[in-house]
């Protein structure tokens, strides 16, 4: 037998030291054997001890080589076989690692999504839709409110303005038409009386004046009331008067 270095071994009637191989080790010299390493852990060429297979690889049975992780999986250092990362969690380089805000982790694991326009998420496992009255842009970690004289329906990702004699306030779902005796303009958050001389209809984005002969002593009419007999009136009358 020859007397080999550490980390090299000669077989029985050979003449010669051989290199340990990769997953073998031989810590003393005169090794007739190289010992195989323990899974989850491997070695070079020619060596004396075995190393942990590092994180995102793994080595399943004695002798083994550190393999890497499929796709999606990682492992811990000196592990014998690689897990999935937990949930809203993607690998990166053998990392665990939590998405950004707006985006969720894929099922595969291998990447991080973004949640589409009308949709968020905080926890980076699924996304949300945004509810009535809310609006949100793609990867959003939150929805934001419809201002006043706008609306939304759910899952939008803009808020609409409301049309001329209708109103909206703050987080609607829908725009809501002026009632008889007021009016409105495009985007307006309420609907206003009309003023005296003037009266409506439902849905009105302007007040109309009160015809010849009629009057309107007060704010908000939904009809303006006939002069008495023996009086008259221009058109937009607050009041009549005698010829």
């Amino acid at each position: 037998m020859h007397n080999c270095r550490i980390g090299t071994y000669s077989p029985e009637g050979s003449s010669k030291c051989l290199i340990c191989p990769r997953g073998t080790y031989s810590n003393k010299e005169g090794s007739p054997i190289c010992d195989k390493c323990l899974a989850g852990y491997s070695s070079f060429p020619g060596r004396e001890e075995c190393y942990k297979c590092p994180q995102g690889t793994y080595s399943p049975n004695i002798g083994s080589l550190c393999l890497d992780c499929p796709p999606g999986t990682t492992s811990d250092i000196g592990d014998t076989s690689c897990h999935k990362c937990p949930a809203g969690r993607y690998v990166d380089k053998g990392i665990c690692r939590i998405c950004d805000n707006g985006k969720y982790a894929s099922p595969d694991g291998i990447q991080c999504l973004s949640c589409p326009a009308g949709a968020y998420t905080t926890n980076s496992i699924n996304c949300s839709d945004c509810p009535s009255g809310h609006y949100s842009g793609i990867a959003s970690a939150k929805c934001y409110q419809c201002a006043c004289g706008y609306f939304s329906a759910l899952k939008s990702e803009k808020c609409t303005i409301c049309p001329a004699g209708t109103s909206s306030g703050y987080e609607s779902s829908k725009c809501t038409k002026c009632k008889a005796g007021t009016f409105s303009k495009r985007g307006y958050c309420t609907c206003y009386k009309c003023d005296k001389g003037h009266y409506s209809t439902s849905g009105s984005k302007e007040c109309t004046k009160c015809p010849k002969n009629t009057y309107g002593d007060e704010k908000g009419l939904a009809h303006c009331k006939k002069c008495p007999d023996g009086t008259v009136s221009p058109p937009g009358s607050k009041k009549c008067h005698k010829p």
